[in-house]
């Protein structure tokens, strides 16, 4: 289990005075906090499983404040992800091979956003966006083989897909030092990409299996 809390704050002086005043001044606060689990299982003299699972809930605000005037900038959100996963070893000792196969499931849910300006910049409109909640959810499977000819050499090969999970800041935070309002997607699409080859020493160990990441 962890926690994490990040309180940010950043100063932008005004160009008007050649930078001797404060124009706005950026308040970034955000809490994460998650839990991992994961066990392994023996099934036979060869044959182990790997269960797991991760939890991630995070909270995000921006506030813009500006030293002079009414402008009001902003933005806030939450989300939450749940990724359970499995991996499954076959060893083969009189061969030398060991077969992994693995899935992983991402879920991932944003609520409560929302990104504001009141005024707008650079010939940009003032705007003020709630979010409806969304969720998405993607399957990465993967397998691997590894085959030990001797104690110095290994030959190994994998392949799968695999998601990415986007930050939960990416689909509420104003822009509001270009002026471009944010007017999107509730939810950030998951990035696919094929995963690299799995790792694995030269002693007789697996291929790294789809964890908790």
């Amino acid at each position: 289990m962890y926690l994490n809390r990040a309180e940010k704050t950043a100063f932008q002086d005004s160009a008007n005075d050649d930078y001797a005043s404060l124009l706005r001044q950026e308040e970034m606060p955000a809490n994460v906090w998650g839990v991992d689990f994961q066990t392994n299982l023996t099934l036979g003299e060869s044959t182990g499983l790997t269960l797991g699972a991760a939890y991630k809930r995070a909270s995000w605000d921006y506030d813009d404040i500006y030293t002079s005037g009414t402008r009001t900038v902003g933005a806030t959100g939450k989300q939450q992800s749940v990724s359970p996963f499995a991996n499954l070893n076959l060893r083969f000792p009189e061969k030398h091979v060991i077969i992994t196969l693995g899935a992983r499931y991402d879920w991932i849910k944003t609520s409560d956003g929302a990104n504001w300006d009141s005024q707008g910049s650079a010939g940009k409109p003032a705007y003020d966006n709630n979010f409806d909640t969304g969720s998405e959810g993607s399957l990465s499977p993967e397998a691997g083989i590894s085959w030990h000819l001797d104690d110095k050499t290994t030959i190994r090969a994998s392949g799968g897909k695999g998601s990415v999970l986007p930050a939960y800041s990416n689909f509420t935070r104003s822009m509001s030092g270009v002026g471009e309002p944010i007017t999107g997607k509730p939810i950030p699409t998951l990035t696919r990409k094929r995963s690299g080859p799995m790792t694995s020493e030269s002693n007789g160990s697996s291929p790294t299996p789809c964890g908790a990441g």
